[in-house]
């Protein structure tokens, strides 16, 4: 993960993890997130929301899942040419309401994929950068604020 995209989740950390002295919490895995890939429907859908409009323009890919335990699934789109999010691959998560307005949950530039968490932050579930067995990654030297501290990314709505 590049620095880059650690400012911009590092932001993120004082809301989920308000003290400072307190330990980080230990994250376990639901389940990894199934991404397909985007359709036109799946287009002609998410273009008329207007925070992701830019995000649909070329290839993507999508998945839903329930965050929050409402019934109810959240969009997570996956854009590999994402210059909306620094560079690289972009996840964007968002929440629609039920006026059709769309909320913005999350953006992160993940190295790896993703799963949820069954542990949650405030009322939504957290996304996790795991590998290809599923663990959650730890952050390395580089990868501050995550120095030793599992790769979790709390919802922000």
């Amino acid at each position: 993960m590049t620095k880059i995209t650690l400012l911009a989740v590092a932001s993120l950390l004082p809301l989920a993890f308000p003290a400072v002295a307190q330990e980080w919490p230990r994250f376990t895995v639901h389940h990894k997130i199934k991404f397909r890939e985007g359709t036109e429907k799946d287009r002609a859908a998410l273009k008329k929301i207007a925070a992701v409009r830019d995000l649909v323009e070329g290839d993507f890919k999508v998945a839903h899942d329930d965050l929050n335990n409402d019934g109810k699934k959240e969009i997570i789109i996956l854009n590999p040419n994402d210059s909306h999010i620094y560079s690289g691959q972009g996840t964007t998560v968002i929440e629609i309401r039920p006026s059709g307005t769309a909320i913005l949950l999350q953006e992160i530039v993940p190295e790896a994929d993703l799963a949820l968490t069954k542990e949650k932050v405030g009322k939504y579930r957290a996304l996790a950068s795991v590998d290809d067995k599923g663990v959650i990654g730890v952050g390395g030297e580089h990868d501050e604020p995550f120095v030793g501290k599992q790769m979790v990314f709390p919802m922000k709505p």
